[in-house]
Parts: C-alpha cells; structure tokens; sequence
C-alpha cells in the first residue's frame, strides 16, 4: 500500500512541528538562564550532604533563580522566611524553580520544610545578598 503525497506532507510537518516546538524551548530558556543568575541547590537529608552548596550569594537588584533539585527518595521543601518565598514540597527527582530579586542586603537563612529526618531542624543554609559594586551594575 503506497503512501499519498498528502500523507507524507502530514508527517513531515508534525516532524517539523515537533522538532521546532523542542528548540524552541530550549533556546527560550537559555535566553531566560542568560539573563538572570542561576545557582542550582540539591537536598539531601543532613546525613547525606544537606543543602549543597549551603551558602549562596546575590546582590540586591538583580534577578536570581534557584534551581532547587531533590535528590533523595524522602520530600524536602525550601523556604526563605525572610524573603517570603518557599516552595511547600519537592518530591524525590524534582526540580522546582524560585524566581526572585533581593530587595535589601543580609544574610537570610533558608530551611527544608517538610520532616524529612530526625536530623530535619539542622537542614539549613544561606543565602548571603550583598549590595552592587561598580563592577556588578
């Protein structure tokens, strides 16, 4: 059974569609990732490397997205009191996102919020916002 010259035209624009719809959406967010700064954060519970890294650095101003990934078979959650932003669980194999832009300068701590261990209350790190220099403006 021979395919129609119809059929094929069919195929190659869902093909065509498909491929353009994927780096497309690759490329959009590359351009995104090139304009904000972006630090990844992996959880695991503290007997297993807690927060990593535990410490981050921002400036105030600029745009910041943390890319938070659990890698553990338990939930953790995150969360920046200070800052008012959290994520309320990140499920094992999860990667969530939190876009923000520091207002002031401090150093804010952020926290798992789900139990995930009896080691749960240590699960901390910080965020540290400092204000531009010259060179950062």
């Amino acid at each position: 059974m021979k395919m129609q010259w119809s059929s094929w035209v069919a195929w190659i624009l869902v093909l065509a569609a498909t491929v353009l719809t994927y780096f497309g959406a690759v490329g959009y967010e590359q351009h995104r990732s090139q304009q904000l700064a972006t630090i990844d954060i992996v959880t695991r519970s503290p007997l297993n490397g807690n927060f990593e890294p535990s410490e981050v650095s921002a400036v105030v101003g600029k745009p910041l997205r943390l890319r938070i990934k659990n890698a553990e078979t338990v939930s953790h959650g995150f969360a920046i009191p200070e800052l008012g932003v959290g994520i309320a669980e990140i499920k094992p194999g999860q990667v969530q996102i939190i876009e923000l832009t520091p207002t002031r300068a401090g150093t804010f701590v952020f926290a798992c919020t789900v139990w995930c261990s009896d080691e749960h209350m240590t699960m901390k790190g910080k965020l540290i916002v400092t204000e531009a220099t010259v060179a950062q403006r």
